[in-house]
């Protein structure tokens, strides 16, 4: 999820590893069908999904919230 946090992960290990920080971050997201992380926004609209009544027909699923990173 984008934020402050993954920035920082993303940083130090760009730091640790002698490298730009676009590199690292291109490894985070390339794997992803949409080639980007998604939003703490897009989380949590799914979260309203799913305790509002339009999901009343939804059971026992998994719903990935990830830009497609696990597609691949």
């Amino acid at each position: 999820v984008e934020g402050d946090r993954i920035e920082r992960v993303i940083r130090a290990r760009a730091e640790a590893m002698g490298v730009p920080y676009d590199q690292i971050k291109k490894g985070f997201t390339s794997t992803a069908a949409l080639q980007r992380m998604v939003t703490e926004h897009e989380v949590a609209r799914v979260a309203i999904f799913l305790v509002s009544d339009l999901s009343s027909g939804v059971t026992g699923q998994t719903i990935n919230v990830d830009a497609g990173s696990i597609m691949n």
